[in-house]
């Protein structure tokens, strides 16, 4: 019983999908057609129980193949072998430079394995095409408040964006965009003159038929069953994403954003959304640079998903977060 009371006190039944029964198994190709649901666990947990509304945790045809979801909830153990498994990489020197939290790789992946391959958090060991290995914003709104799916999208990329860029405005640095090949790129210039890229990359126009399209189908609010537009349920796939994640590059720069990390900035990022507006993180996210240096954070252990300033991560509900 107090596992139930955990989902409803924060109020995060309001993404869960009402609808008909569908299969299992996601069709990359359908982009625009509903998820199957799945009821509420108390066994699972928060992150978990928001995740299974996805493809995220569904199997995944590609490429001739069926693709098993390496997402779950790992255990405190699990936590605990990885994190020593970290410390172990670092004595040996496995890695080329440490910032912070962060690692900082040179040449080719292959340091990756010394820092998290083959660890039982990290989900890019287990898949190389599975939706799961990547970072999304899942996002669903009230379809009656909008014209059409065009405009549903553009204000879901506007607040977005709006959220991600006042938090960056908080730093001592030069904001900038370009738009180019139909793309807009956010970077921003330090005192160095040095040119960090931030992320939040979309195309200028969100109607643009590259970009995913929102799925047309009932969500909860409030309890209320209502037709939505929502993205970020399935993959993507053919589809460039309707905003893609913020860069990790910039908070290797301590002399800009000082104690600030990356779990900070994206807690306070979506502290300023709707309810409806979740980010999913995978573990050990990783970012290549315009030096080509790898960065990978090694904070974040385990998969989570961020929605009204708070985290909640893939860790069975029996043992303490961390």
């Amino acid at each position: 019983m107090n596992k139930l009371k955990n989902i409803t006190a924060v109020g995060l039944l309001l993404f869960f999908l009402g609808g008909c029964s569908l299969t299992t198994q996601i069709q990359p190709t359908d982009a625009n057609v509903p998820v199957a649901i799945a009821p509420f666990n108390g066994e699972y947990s928060i992150a978990f129980n928001i995740a299974n509304q996805t493809d995220l945790t569904k199997d995944y045809p590609f490429a001739g193949k069926i693709h098993r979801s390496p997402l779950k909830d790992f255990t405190k153990q699990e936590v605990i072998e990885t994190k020593s498994k970290l410390e172990s990489s670092r004595s040996r020197g496995g890695v080329s430079e440490a910032i912070g939290l962060f690692n900082v790789l040179t040449g080719n992946l292959t340091g990756v394995i010394d820092i998290a391959g083959g660890m039982a958090t990290d989900l890019s060991s287990s898949s190389d095409r599975h939706p799961s290995i990547s970072s999304r914003w899942i996002v669903s709104v009230d379809a009656s408040e909008y014209k059409n799916e065009s405009e549903a999208k553009r204000e879901i990329l506007d607040k977005i964006q709006t959220a991600v860029l006042n938090e960056f405005k908080k730093y001592d640095i030069n904001l900038l965009e370009t738009k180019r090949n139909g793309l807009t790129f956010h970077y921003c210039q330090l005192k160095s003159n040095e040119f960090v890229e931030l992320g939040i990359t979309h195309h200028t126009d969100s109607s643009d038929k590259k970009v995913e399209p929102a799925i047309k189908q009932m969500v909860s609010f409030n309890g209320v069953d209502k037709l939505s537009y929502a993205i970020g349920l399935r993959d993507a796939y053919s589809y460039d994403k309707l905003v893609y994640p913020v860069n990790l590059e910039l908070f290797t720069h301590k002399d800009v954003v000082g104690d600030d990390s990356y779990d900070d900035f994206m807690k306070r990022v979506t502290e300023h959304l709707p309810s409806n507006y979740y980010f999913y993180q995978v573990s050990f996210p990783k970012y290549r640079a315009f030096d080509l240096k790898l960065y990978v954070n090694t904070e974040m252990v385990v998969p989570s998903i961020y929605t009204e300033g708070k985290r909640y991560d893939f860790i069975k509900p029996d043992t303490k977060p961390l």
